[in-house]
């Protein structure tokens, strides 16, 4: 934490949504302390520098709520009201020692190319949706391939160890950790707000920093199907996972749904020194991107069933109490950043 702050890599007024974030994210009723991330728009370093960005979102955000104010006035007050969607990226400044000099770069060029690889499976998904709604016109490729906004994240999950000294810390005594069993100690069980989520495979490193084996078989990422069955999903080398997230379910009326997932820590006898380290892009429209069902004849019902909601985990909030039509992809972010920070 001393050289994250000496870098000024912690903004709260940003909502923690970009720079370094660690324990001010709920999951259920706790803060989630297993993990400490660095996020960063991949694409563009000040979304609201593209050129004709600041005039979209005034000519938007006028329409939309019929203001009389100046435009400018509105643009500033856009950005105010929603930091967590605006703020520009903030990189370290000080690489003097070299272990962070290629952190900018080698983050944005392993963005845009899962970028591409998403873009494929966004066409994919609107192939199979225009099979069930002939008249659904792929939205889920037109907002992967035309959207200027998404977030890169950079996850550290601390080990098992260092886990337990935080929550001992926390609570200021020797406390016995009740995670030994638990399957999402690692990270909560949650889904993805956005559209797709690239997944890279997870580096696992022992205490001087080598990289390792996973030394726990029962650790990593896990999936709730949709029919309520956990599963375990293991990444080989070189290969890159997708998720959909409940963007993509909205827009194809719950035909693709979103992932339920979390990650397993290392509880074994050899493994409560080891971290995980990935890295994770998040997909997703732009500020004002509707929030419609897309595909044709499907009801609102439908885009999560109530049979659906009873295999949620507990701690995954249901799309019915933070989403309802008319929504921008903004104002559906910041309901859901509400209910998990």
């Amino acid at each position: 934490s001393g050289p994250v702050e000496e870098n000024n890599l912690v903004v709260p007024e940003a909502s923690y949504t970009v720079g370094w974030s660690h324990g001010v994210e709920k999951v259920g009723d706790d803060f989630d302390i297993g993990k400490g991330s660095f996020y960063a728009n991949p694409l563009y370093d000040d979304y609201v520098a593209i050129d004709g960005v600041r005039e979209e979102l005034v000519s938007v955000e006028t329409d939309r709520s019929d203001t009389k104010l100046p435009k400018g006035l509105v643009f500033e007050n856009l950005l105010k009201d929603n930091p967590a969607f605006f703020a520009s990226n903030i990189w370290p400044t000080d690489v003097t020692d070299g272990r962070l000099e290629k952190l900018e770069p080698t983050f944005k060029q392993m963005g845009v190319f899962a970028r591409n690889i998403c873009i494929k499976v966004a066409e994919a998904i609107d192939g199979y949706v225009s099979t069930v709604s002939p008249n659904y016109k792929g939205k889920v490729g037109n907002v992967l391939s035309q959207s200027r906004y998404c977030k890169g994240r950079l996850l550290h999950y601390f080990s098992m160890n260092d886990i337990k000294k935080m929550k001992n810390a926390q609570t200021n005594t020797e406390t016995e950790m009740k995670i030994n069993e638990a399957v999402a100690d690692w990270c909560g069980w949650h889904n993805d707000h956005g559209s797709l989520t690239a997944l890279i495979p997870a580096m696992y490193l022992d205490p001087s920093g080598e990289v390792v084996d996973c030394p726990d078989p029962k650790s990593g990422l896990y999936v709730m199907s949709k029919s309520g069955v956990l599963k375990h999903v293991t990444l080989p080398p070189r290969s890159m996972a997708v998720q959909v997230g409940e963007t993509t379910q909205i827009h194809t009326g719950g035909l693709v749904q979103a992932t339920p997932h979390c990650v397993r820590g290392c509880h074994n006898q050899d493994s409560v020194h080891i971290t995980r380290e990935t890295f994770a892009v998040f997909f997703e429209p732009e500020f004002h991107g509707d929030m419609e069902i897309h595909a044709e004849g499907r009801s609102l019902d439908e885009t999560q069933t109530q049979e659906a909601e009873k295999f949620l985990p507990p701690s995954v909030k249901t799309l019915r109490s933070r989403w309802k039509p008319g929504m921008s992809f903004g104002e559906f972010s910041e309901a859901t950043f509400s209910a998990f920070h």
